[in-house]
């Protein structure tokens, strides 16, 4: 024997996101950083330029040149098309859209 109070059932419905059946690509970009840049600058900026296609970011590795004042923050970027297939140009340019975002917002220079 079981009694169910069905007034006490949560009836709101989840909260879903739909899943791409498109390809996703990786990127990995290394930025030089000065000391005084951390990376949650480099998060909100990244995520102020709001691309779609980037589905996810995060930060890979960190180096510290002895040398100069200086970090290499190596960025790792997932971008997952939700509409269409992106080509090499595609992509290349979303990556290029965050390199000059950095550039302009946070004077950062991509390390080729």
């Amino acid at each position: 024997v079981c009694e169910i109070d069905f007034d006490k059932i949560d009836r709101t419905k989840p909260n879903v996101n739909t899943i791409s059946r498109l390809q996703s690509s990786t990127r990995d970009i290394t930025v030089l950083v000065d000391e005084g840049i951390n990376y949650t600058d480099i998060k909100r900026t990244i995520n102020n330029i709001k691309l779609a296609d980037i589905k996810e970011f995060y930060l890979l590795d960190v180096y510290k040149d002895e040398k100069c004042r200086e970090f290499s923050f190596t960025i790792r970027m997932i971008i997952q098309p939700t509409k269409q297939t992106l080509n090499d140009k595609q992509i290349d340019n979303i990556v290029s859209k965050v390199l000059l975002e950095l550039k302009i917002d946070l004077d950062i220079r991509h390390k080729q």
